[in-house]
Formats: C-alpha cells, sequence, structure tokens
C-alpha cells in the first residue's frame, strides 16, 4: 500500500485499533524509514493524548456496530471507525461539550467543516414509540438542513457519526425528537444544541 493509503489508518494505528492488514503495512512502511507514515504516526499519537478515553470507548464501540452491520469488512470499505477518526485528527475541528445542567443530556459534539459530526452523548431521553432523534446542521441565517437519525441506547447514550463536509454555511448543531423517518424541519424544541461560533 501507499502512504496515501494508509493515511487514513494512521490514528488507528497510533490508538492500537488498526485492522491488522493496515498495522502490518504501516510497521514495514516505518521499519523502512518512511518519512511520510513516521510523521503521520507520530503526529496521530499527539493529538490522541488529548482524546478522552471515553471517546476512544465511544469509537470501539463505532467500530463494533460497523462489524455488526457488516459482519465482515470487504475490499474498500470504510468502517465506522476510520470515518471517525480523521474528524477527531482534523486540527480545525471542533469539541464542542454540552448539557449536564439539571439532568438535560450531557456529551461532545465533535464537529470538522472538511470531514463530518461525531457526537457522544448519554442522558438522552426515551423516546416513545415511532419517534427517533435527529440531528440539523444550522447556516449563519439560522436555516436548518437535516444531518441524519439516530437511536440512543436503553441506557440513555448514543454515538452518532455524519460524514462529509459541512461547507462554510454550519453555524449550530441541534439534535431534536422527530417522527420515524424523519421531518423536513424541526418540529420540536432541541434536547441538545451546539453554536459553532
Amino acid at each position: 500500500m501507499t502512504c496515501a493509503e494508509l493515511r487514513p489508518y494512521y490514528a488507528a494505528y497510533a490508538l492500537g485499533i488498526a485492522d491488522e492488514t493496515e498495522r502490518r503495512e504501516i510497521a514495514d512502511h516505518i521499519r523502512r524509514r518512511c518519512v511520510t507514515c513516521a510523521t503521520g504516526v507520530r503526529n496521530a499519537r499527539k493529538r490522541s493524548r488529548t482524546i478522552a478515553p471515553w471517546v476512544i470507548s465511544a469509537l470501539l464501540s463505532l467500530a463494533l456496530i460497523g462489524v455488526g452491520i457488516a459482519g465482515r469488512r470487504g475490499t474498500g470499505e470504510t468502517t465506522n471507525l476510520q470515518r471517525a477518526l480523521p474528524i477527531l485528527e482534523d486540527p480545525a475541528a471542533k469539541d464542542l461539550p454540552f448539557g449536564g445542567a439539571g439532568g438535560s443530556p450531557k456529551g461532545h459534539l465533535f464537529v470538522s467543516a472538511a470531514d463530518g459530526i461525531l457526537l457522544v452523548a448519554s442522558g438522552l431521553p426515551r423516546l416513545a414509540s415511532g419517534k427517533t432523534f435527529e440531528l440539523w446542521v444550522l447556516n449563519a441565517e439560522g436555516k436548518t438542513a437535516a444531518g441524519g437519525m439516530f437511536a440512543a441506547l436503553t441506557n440513555g447514550t448514543a454515538v452518532f457519526l455524519r460524514s462529509g463536509s459541512l461547507g462554510n454555511v454550519a453555524a449550530g448543531i441541534e439534535v431534536t425528537i422527530e417522527p420515524d423517518g424523519g421531518s423536513a424541519q424541526p418540529t420540536t424544541s432541541a434536547v441538545i444544541r451546539a453554536n459553532l461560533k
């Protein structure tokens, strides 16, 4: 594999959770004194030291969810974990802690304009039948764009990943409770809200 192909796996390698194939390839590059891979892994290690252990646990949950859905990793398939790591590695990404007061949901939103959003939350309310959580991306004018739907575990925790560029219009993130299948626009007050500006 080339250095460019290995770049998305540097952080997983630094955290000790890379798949065997990528782990061997990166180790081989480093053994051969590949400056690109050695620097990439070193930078990923520096960044991973600043990631709280509970976030790493959440990322491992993403990896397990990916395995549970896919059964096994196929050629060219990108796992949830590999899609989440670039968000955490982006030096321009924002870590937005939220909530916790008065029993409200608490957690972190990691937002990268280039790579997407990672939500790690606890204390989410139990939903009635036929309801789902929906994430919204707000632009500077206050208009919303749907960012995806997710469910919480019975203990009120959730990890949600929305991959892909947000463009330059993201001003905030909200989560509302919507009917199954989602809504065109939010229909309830936000249970989670974070401003990016």
